[in-house]
């Protein structure tokens, strides 16, 4: 589970500003960060759709994207690994 915390490992949108306009419906594994605070981790099949989402229908306030492609079946227990380590305040759910 280490290569899922090492930086280098992820995509920052701030570094590729189109790469989530390419990955189509690639699965990943997203951290949403605001002032170098990561506030939410999630897992989508939609690539960037599902991650625009949080700022037009939850008007989440954010400044970067990183991404990860994580194959569709270990997506659940990676996110859940990934929450428990950084404990992002949006995810209420997995926080407890």
């Amino acid at each position: 589970m280490n290569k899922y915390i090492t930086e280098n490992n992820w995509i920052s949108i701030k570094d590729n500003p189109i790469y989530l306009f390419q990955c189509g419906t690639t699965p990943l594994i997203y951290k949403l960060i605001h002032k170098e605070k990561i506030i939410y981790i999630g897992k989508t099949h939609t690539g960037g759709r599902r991650i625009a989402s949080h700022d037009r229908d939850k008007g989440w306030i954010f400044d970067n994207v990183e991404c990860m492609e994580v194959p569709i079946d270990q997506q659940g227990s990676i996110e859940k690994y990934l929450i428990k380590y950084y404990t992002p305040v949006y995810n209420i759910q997995h926080n407890r």
